[in-house]
């Protein structure tokens, strides 16, 4: 009986020898799966653009962590130099104005596409001086002295002002002979403020904080330094058709409280992503973009609030 037992024991010694350790092994190819199905994506978003970045971005990535993808910002100088990016396969995805992402995809075609909804509306505001002749892009341009141009601040080359001002005077031969623009940001309202400079225009969304910064500024007698005038263009600017044949802008007034409604142009917020990306994701259940198309949807509701979208808006790609 004990050479029995002590056999039993020898063997038993001698299998847990060459045994795996299974808990260990378990957890080893666990976390492995985890490293194997977890996707980091980098998101392209103008630095200047606090409507993307802090609030659009952090609202998306709450929806795609059940995915297990993290989403992570990729600060740009500006719409068109994020969507360039997507087109060069620098970031897989950006959050573009919806025209910026036109221009880049005329540029790269095939390479970029949309996913999910539109995400809220970017508004045109021209802003000008309290005090300036006239409160119409139009009546500016109409009474301009003879050899006289209009000098507008857009923001950086990069930027979605540019894109956006760049489609409006294409749109307006007469606009585009009256206007030049200028690739400044940074210094634009103080060069308008002293006169330097005609107009700043800016594509942002209806309650960012840069907008409400302006409509608070005042002089020394309490009156506004600034004020917004209507950039609306002509006709044809609205029959623009983005590289998938949807509208791109439509007309929008901006309701300003106590500070008089500006009538404006809008186009729509979305997300696009590089083609290439779309086969990164190796593994059972979504692929990433297909996750993000979910996460965008689900997410959008919460994005209008936070960006103050109007209750009722509808974006310009559906627009008949």
């Amino acid at each position: 009986m004990r050479r029995t037992t002590a056999a039993i024991a020898a063997v038993f010694f001698s299998l847990s020898s060459i045994m795996p350790a299974f808990a260990l092994n378990l957890s080893d190819q666990l976390h492995a799966n985890d490293t194997a199905t977890h996707v980091d994506m980098n998101v392209a978003c103008g630095k200047l653009d606090k409507s993307n970045c802090a609030q659009v971005l952090p609202r998306i990535a709450e929806q795609i962590a059940a995915f297990n993808v993290g989403l992570n910002p990729a600060e740009s100088d500006g719409s068109l130099d994020s969507a360039k990016a997507v087109c060069q396969g620098l970031v897989p995805a950006a959050i573009v104005q919806r025209d910026a992402a036109d221009f880049a995809a005329r540029k790269c075609p095939g390479k970029i596409e949309g996913v999910g909804k539109a995400l809220y509306p970017y508004y045109g505001f021209l802003v000008i001086r309290a005090d300036a002749p006239y409160d119409t892009l139009e009546k500016l341009v109409r009474h301009l002295p003879a050899g006289k141009t209009l000098n507008i601040a857009v923001g950086t080359s990069g930027s979605g002002g540019a894109v956006t001002m760049g489609y409006i005077l294409d749109s307006n031969s007469e606009w585009k002979r009256a206007i030049t623009m200028q690739y400044q940001d940074d210094t634009a309202l103080q060069e308008l403020r002293d006169g330097n400079i005609d107009g700043f225009f800016i594509m942002d969304a209806p309650g960012s904080p840069k907008i409400e910064k302006i409509k608070e500024e005042t002089d020394a007698k309490g009156h506004p330094v600034f004020q917004f005038a209507d950039v609306r263009p002509g006709d044809a600017f609205y029959s623009i058709k983005d590289w998938s044949g949807k509208n791109l802008f439509q007309e929008e007034t901006v309701i300003h409280g106590f500070f008089r409604d500006t009538r404006s142009v809008s186009v729509d917020a979305v997300v696009i992503v590089g083609r290439a990306f779309h086969d990164d994701r190796a593994h059972s259940g979504p692929k990433t973009v297909e996750a993000l198309g979910v996460a965008i949807d689900k997410a959008v509701g919460t994005i209008r609030t936070d960006t103050k979208a109007p209750k009722d808006w509808q974006p310009a790609a559906f627009r008949r």
